[in-house]
């Protein structure tokens, strides 16, 4: 039976339908550039979450459970812990994991010198203070007896720790156990992003020094793309290997496509809803100047977020991600903030949609922009490159041939990474 920490299951309704629809249960197979599995070597591995493998309505989420299945098509057995820091959906985690799904509720540690830190930062404006956190200190002491409790039945042979700020949980293993820690971000005043493009500051910063501390603490650091790899060499001596995110090869005809259709995929998260405000008020205008059937379609929770506009179809949380892809002619990501590896970027390679990109929604995938898609500095430059795109159907054509190829290329270096770890 699924276990649930201290009697009580994960907060949160369900979320029917799952954004894109929930993939096959634990041990069905999928379309995946990975190498067969080899059963002699295998291993139990136990993945430990902040955030829920169900329902798919986030990028980080479809990284959790795309690393789960990497292992899973080796061969290994994989346990997952889930930390209820957010909601998920109940029975589709069950349905999915069986009894290799453990979920442990989420009590925020109390720090009284953070809050006052905090305050302080406020009233004197000092923003160190005010968005920066110590590495533990969402950290719940709950979680390491859990595991451990877990540890003491299952014996694992590999740990991995979802984020820097779940760190601490490795602490708990001996050397008899590989601990790994799958970074997803950067997180050393991650603040500043935010600040400089006017923003609030959300989720998690650190300082530098504490981001060392809990990448001290695993065997092997897993960065999401090369410049992050760099970073954290150069403030831990522990391995870093880099590991992007493998995606699904779903080839689309292209007899749905809606002339002019420009897709943009995401949840509901605050820098998606700035870039679809951006998009909109700074790109789309000069676009239609040129291709008056030009429109955006959203998909995604982003939806519920962003106002109605007569040039925008809202498509909301749909059951099958692939039908937005299949009506898409040019996939947009107009980011102007973020870190990390942009799932959604890869994502539309791996549907082999032409994709226009800004430059900070490409990171991580320089070395392939203008071949695998295309990629500009600023938001403001991609009105010019999509109705360049939109008016050569041959070029376009080759963008997506290249989108397909890349993405086959992608998985095959993911699936090495994942091998080497374990």
């Amino acid at each position: 039976m699924p276990t649930t920490w201290s009697g009580r299951a994960l907060t949160g309704p369900a979320q029917v339908p799952c954004f894109p629809k929930a993939r096959p249960p634990y041990g069905a197979n999928r379309e995946r550039s990975r190498p067969a599995s080899n059963t002699e070597m295998s291993k139990k591995i136990l993945i430990i979450s902040p955030t829920p493998s169900h329902p798919q309505t986030a990028g980080n989420r479809s990284r959790i459970l795309s690393f789960a299945e990497s292992f899973r098509s080796l061969g290994h057995e994989v346990d997952f812990v889930c930390l209820g820091m957010e909601s998920g959906d109940e029975q589709a985690l069950r349905a999915y994991w069986g009894d290799r799904y453990h979920s442990v509720p989420y009590t925020r540690p109390r720090n009284r010198l953070r809050a006052l830190r905090r305050r302080a930062g406020r009233l004197l404006g000092y923003d160190d203070w005010r968005y920066t956190c110590g590495v533990d200190d969402w950290y719940d002491p709950a979680l390491g007896e859990a595991v451990q409790a877990l540890h003491r039945a299952r014996a694992y042979d590999t740990v991995v720790a979802e984020y820097v700020f779940l760190s601490k949980v490795l602490e708990g293993f001996d050397g008899q156990v590989r601990k790994v820690l799958d970074t997803h971000d950067v997180f050393t005043r991650r603040h500043e992003r935010y600040l400089a493009e006017g923003m609030k500051p959300r989720w998690f910063s650190t300082t530098r020094a504490e981001e060392a501390r809990g990448l001290a603490r695993a065997d092997t650091i897993v960065a999401i793309q090369g410049a992050e790899a760099e970073y954290f060499r150069s403030i831990t001596d522990k391995e870093v290997v880099t590991i992007g995110h493998s995606v699904e090869l779903s080839p689309l005809n292209g007899r749905d496509v809606v002339p002019g259709r420009l897709l943009f995929v995401g949840s509901r998260n605050v820098i998606n809803v700035r870039a679809v405000e951006l998009f909109m008020d700074k790109v789309l205008p000069e676009v239609k100047a040129r291709v008056a059937q030009a429109h955006l379609a959203v998909a995604g929770s982003v939806c519920d977020e962003v106002s109605d506009h007569p040039d925008m179809v809202k498509l909301g949380v749909v059951d099958e991600l692939s039908q937005a892809y299949a009506c898409a002619d040019i996939v947009v990501i107009p980011m102007s903030l973020g870190t990390g590896l942009k799932i959604k970027t890869i994502e539309a390679l791996g549907y082999g949609k032409p994709v226009v990109s800004t430059a900070v929604g490409a990171e991580g995938l320089e070395p392939w922009a203008g071949s695998a898609f295309r990629s500009v500095d600023h938001v403001r430059e991609l009105g010019a490159t999509i109705v360049d795109l939109l008016g050569d159907p041959q070029r376009k054509a080759r963008y997506a041939d290249e989108a397909r190829r890349f993405a086959r290329e992608w998985n095959a270096r993911c699936a090495q990474g994942i091998e080497r770890l374990v």
